[in-house]
């Protein structure tokens, strides 16, 4: 199925990188932005749920904010586009999502249905491991070095190594 990942900004380029909002849909990006701005108005109205996206239509107003797509993907799982949205929120800056994408579950489930430790992959330390090493890894030296040295927490993408 094809999936988009997005981001929600202010239309002025000088602001752009004040406040972003990152999510996923299957729905065509259009429709997608339409989604947010009547879900927002709903909630002005004291209906609907909160959404983190609110905080740019507060901010730049419905006509002030545009809808960008990052990334399209074609993808089956949900944790599969769950884990590339999780990455998108982390890169780019001043993110307001609350809920920072992947879930620990998601990131679990996806390694041991697609990765099943096969292969080579890189972790954020910079070492080239095996899949299937990942925990002895994490003991190294190295990596501990690493880690102590970035203060930046990205707990779930830990556990994560792009092929």
């Amino acid at each position: 199925m094809k999936l988009y990942i997005y981001k929600l900004h202010s239309k002025d380029e000088s602001k752009a990188n004040e406040m972003t909002y990152i999510g996923s849909t299957k729905l065509k990006p259009s429709k997608r932005f339409q989604l947010h701005i009547s879900m927002f108005r709903r909630r002005i109205k004291g209906f609907g749920f909160y959404c983190s996206s609110f905080q740019i239509f507060e901010k730049y107003g419905t006509a002030g904010t545009t809808f960008s797509v990052l990334q399209e993907i074609e993808c089956d799982e949900k944790a599969e586009h769950k884990l590339l949205e999780f990455d998108w929120m982390y890169r780019v800056e001043n993110c307001v999502n609350i809920c920072k994408g992947a879930t620990v579950i998601d990131v679990r489930k996806y390694q041991r249905e697609y990765k099943r430790g096969l292969g080579n992959c890189v972790c954020q330390c910079g070492a080239e491991i095996r899949l299937n090493s990942k925990s002895a890894h994490r003991l190294t030296k190295k990596h501990q070095k690493y880690i102590e040295a970035n203060t930046i927490p990205r707990p779930d993408l830990e556990d994560v190594c792009n092929q």
